[in-house]
């Protein structure tokens, strides 16, 4: 029997796809926990940010309006340009920042009632008609591994149950 060194679930050698037939050496770590549907990624949950979508809007409504007011003196329309110079001006310059990311990575979209950051065209709760621009542009992190030109499609298909978009 192998315990899972993150979710601490057993499993028999013989029935892993493939079999084992020695304990592997080191930490070893269970499908779901690797695929990532059982696990955070080695992340530890924060559970008091925990965000419905209406949440999330204000919450991130609320910093952008924080964040124009101290970085752009109010200007709440930055371009893109004026984006990243800050974004380099915090990473190269002001190292001593405290700035946290908050990000919907990780967020599993594979059946039509999960959320996502990202909306699908098999969801039923999206307007597919408002947001048609979003659901078809690659990328869309759920479109972008079968995208033209994406290096993710040199994957084998077979493969690509084991790419957590």
């Amino acid at each position: 029997m192998l315990i899972c060194d993150d979710c601490e679930c057993t499993y028999h050698m013989r029935c892993l796809t493939p079999q084992l037939t020695k304990v592997p050496k080191g930490d070893w770590f269970c499908d779901e926990c690797l695929i990532g549907s059982n696990g955070d990624y080695g992340f530890e949950e924060d559970f008091e940010s925990i965000f419905t979508v209406e949440q999330f809007q204000k919450f991130c409504e609320h910093f952008k309006n924080e964040y124009c007011d101290k970085r752009f003196q109010g200007n709440h329309k930055p371009t893109v340009a004026m984006l990243e110079k800050d974004f380099w001006n915090l990473v190269e310059v002001e190292k001593e920042n405290d700035f946290e990311v908050r990000y919907g990575a990780d967020v599993h979209n594979e059946k039509p009632d999960e959320i996502s950051g990202f909306p699908t065209k098999d969801n039923p709760l999206i307007d597919q008609t408002k947001y048609k621009e979003y659901v078809e542009h690659p990328f869309n992190l759920c479109n972008l591994p079968f995208a033209p030109g994406s290096l993710l499609n040199y994957f084998r298909t077979e493969s690509r149950d084991q790419i957590s978009v």
